[in-house]
């Protein structure tokens, strides 16, 4: 039972991954190597934005949500940008952004590439240079017309002035004329009744008096007081109405005359307004027009001293062009004539050196031809005494591992011996992973080619392999990445090849790209492989083939 107890912690013991989403279950003794480089859900630091993301996540978060990732314009000027920066780019820099021009008040309604504007407004600044001075002539003869029909409106209130001073006038002679009529009826008809009452009492009295006289006058006195009692209730309260009635006629004509007045200071403010408000119109659009003008006028004196500064610099240009040619052609008449007297003899020489040329270069090619002869002996000879070790060089790195032809592709590397007179290797890497699931990784292998010495070696293969990622320029103790394949005896590849070379053995996961980049592996867009062939084991290994 404490056995059992002990074995608790046996590194063959299935754990779940950490990582969040991960489901994986790992050995124990496996799992710190699942989580720092076999886990797609293990975090990272993004290279550009330095958010924290998984490595499943990775393709996702640079193509869609990176924010500082540098992008290429969407117009295709060639430029790149952070993806936040963009948009900036686009509105208010990118030549190749439609902007409309300068002339849109103008009536133009083009829309023209930034870049393109200036030649644009240099093309289009005559045509609307001509339509600007039109429409001012068109504002000009605009404002001569409404001014003629301020002319005409203030003349027509000037008219109706005087109609109304005239009327005013008129009627207040004609109430004066009224009034003084009343005035001198009341004093006139007032004094006439009280002679009248006075003449009819006095007659009244002296007929009265005669009757008393004189009996036969008392019919007439009768009569008399009739007609005095018909003046006194009847026609004394009808003129007395008459006046009061021409009181009541007056004060309406002097009402009358003073909503007139009122009405005619009312049109008169009306029509001031209207001139007013006109008037502000017309020096309101006048201004804009006078600004417009004056502001292509600016533009278009800044091109014509642009235009004529360019004009007399070509024109500088061409003289000193047109002096340096006359130089040309003055010293080109002086020597042709020497060139054709040596033409002929220098053609002689001319001859003369190819052929001796041509005879040192066929000499030459021969020279080299026995060089690369013996070089290729040394190379052979260097070949078959190999020691077993050889460091592969590999180029442009960067762009190997970005490429997608190169990921789908192997690189090969130079073939290599064992040992002299032994195994001929030749080293293979894909670095996007051999298959869909090492994807993220490098992978490494080793593949046996015919060599000459393969009748007298011993088959299978059965040598080791050491595997090793130099760490370049350390200021530390160096950090390489190590591993050993150990070849296992029934596999195919470790026999003696029949065709060129055996499908190759090795590592799946030699090293993530994570970790690749994360040292100091890659300098100058080079890393260094070193490839170790050791010693053989007595027991039966293993290895992954392809």
């Amino acid at each position: 039972m404490s056995s059992l107890q002990q074995h608790k912690d046996c590194p063959l013991r299935l754990e779940k991954c950490s990582n969040e989403a991960c489901e994986k279950l790992v050995n124990i003794e496996e799992l710190e190597k699942h989580l720092k480089e076999e886990c797609r859900y293990r975090k990272i630091d993004c290279r550009h934005c330095e958010n924290r993301i998984t490595i499943a996540d990775q393709k996702t978060h640079y193509d869609e949500h990176c924010q500082r990732i540098p992008v290429e314009c969407p117009q295709h000027c060639r430029n790149k940008f952070p993806r936040e920066e963009i948009q900036h780019h686009v509105d208010e820099e990118c030549e190749k952004t439609l902007i409309d021009c300068t002339f849109k008040p103008l009536g133009c309604v083009a829309k023209v590439e930034r870049g393109n504007l200036r030649d644009h407004e240099v093309d289009m600044v005559h045509e609307y240079l001509s339509q600007a001075v039109q429409d001012i002539n068109n504002l000009g003869q605009e404002k001569q017309r409404m001014s003629e029909e301020i002319k005409q409106l203030q003349d027509i209130n000037n008219n109706l002035t005087q109609e109304l001073r005239d009327l005013n006038e008129q009627e207040e002679a004609r109430i004066n004329i009224i009034d003084s009529d009343l005035q001198e009826f009341k004093e006139q008809g007032t004094i006439r009744l009280d002679d009248v009452q006075r003449a009819t009492e006095q007659n009244f009295e002296n007929a009265r008096l005669t009757v008393e006289q004189n009996g036969e006058f008392q019919e007439t006195l009768l009569c008399m007081q009739q007609d005095l009692g018909h003046l006194r209730y009847i026609t004394i309260p009808e003129i007395q109405a008459t006046c009061v009635s021409h009181q009541a006629e007056h004060k309406k004509l002097t009402k009358n005359q003073d909503t007139l007045q009122k009405m005619i200071i009312a049109v008169h403010n009306k029509l001031k307004s209207a001139i007013e408000s006109l008037r502000d119109k017309m020096d309101a659009g006048l201004d804009t027009l006078r600004k417009a003008h004056e502001e292509e006028r600016a533009a278009r004196l800044e091109h014509e001293a642009g235009t004529a500064e360019e004009i007399s610099r070509l024109h500088q240009d061409i003289s000193e062009n047109r002096r340096k040619f006359e130089k040309v052609e003055v010293a080109l008449t002086i020597t042709q004539e020497e060139m054709k007297e040596g033409f002929s003899e220098h053609c002689k020489q001319m001859q003369l050196d190819y052929d001796n040329v041509s005879r040192m270069i066929k000499k030459e090619r021969q020279s080299r031809e026995n060089d690369f002869v013996q070089v290729s002996e040394d190379i052979s000879q260097m070949n078959s005494i190999n020691t077993g070790v050889f460091i592969w060089r590999v180029n442009n790195v960067d762009g190997k591992l970005e490429s997608v032809q190169s990921k789908a592709k192997p690189l090969y590397g130079q073939a290599f011996y064992t040992e002299p007179y032994g195994y001929l290797l030749q080293p293979k890497l894909f670095f996007d992973g051999a298959r869909l699931t090492d994807q993220g990784y490098i992978s490494l292998f080793i593949q046996i080619v015919q060599g000459p010495f393969d009748a007298i070696l011993k088959w299978p293969f059965a040598k080791r392999i050491r595997f090793s990622l130099i760490e370049q320029e350390s200021k530390r103790l160096k950090r390489n990445i190590e591993k050993v394949l150990i070849p296992a005896a029934d596999a195919d590849e470790l026999r003696r090849p029949s065709d060129d070379a055996n499908n190759g053995f090795g590592i799946y996961k030699f090293v993530s790209h994570e970790v690749l980049r994360a040292g100091r592996y890659i300098v100058d867009d080079v890393m260094f492989i070193k490839i170790e062939v050791l010693e053989e084991i007595e027991q039966n290994g293993h290895s992954e083939t392809m």
